[in-house]
């Protein structure tokens, strides 16, 4: 067995979702990977949010006579911690306006490029001989947004340059 750990790349700032980061570092694997990779979990809202990434998911179902445990607010929600706090904390408002400019822009280039991986994915399914509904009930969206999905035009094949500096 091998263990290989994927560290953020430099400048990463988690998403306020611990679900919404971790289907994130997902799609970022899956990028890394050049294939598939499927994310297993008990938590449904989780499990829809990869759905609609385009992501494959595993939900499993919580073994007869074992009751879900509540969770524990952990780690920096539980703290009343901010997400963007690094980025307040700017005192010049010219290189805070930038910094934020760049999170902004390094999010929008992942979008738009996950967005034509999903499209890619969805076509594929197509070339399977699926059709809207079958994909719907296969990816967890609506036929409405494989319908939607799959007319977007075909997005930039080039990966975010933050993407390309954590493949290397």
């Amino acid at each position: 067995m091998s263990v290989e750990v994927l560290l953020d790349p430099p400048g990463h700032v988690r998403l306020a979702s611990n679900d919404d980061e971790i289907v994130d570092r997902v799609v970022a694997v899956q990028a890394l990977a050049g294939r598939p990779v499927r994310l297993v979990t008990y938590d449904t809202k989780m499990a829809m949010r990869a759905r609609h990434v385009g992501l494959r998911v595993h939900r499993l179902e919580q073994p007869e006579g074992e009751e879900k445990q509540p969770q524990q607010r952990r780690g920096r929600d539980a703290k009343g911690g901010d997400r963007f706090a690094e980025v307040k904390r700017i005192r010049d408002p010219a290189v805070r306006a930038v910094r934020v400019g760049e999170l902004i822009n390094a999010r929008q280039d992942s979008i738009g490029y996950l967005s034509g991986i999903r499209r890619e994915a969805l076509e594929d399914l197509v070339g399977d001989g699926l059709n809207r509904s079958q994909i719907a009930d296969r990816t967890g969206l609506t036929r409405q947004q494989v319908g939607q999905f799959l007319a977007e035009p075909s997005a930039d094949a080039t990966p975010p340059a933050e993407d390309l500096a954590a493949s290397e």
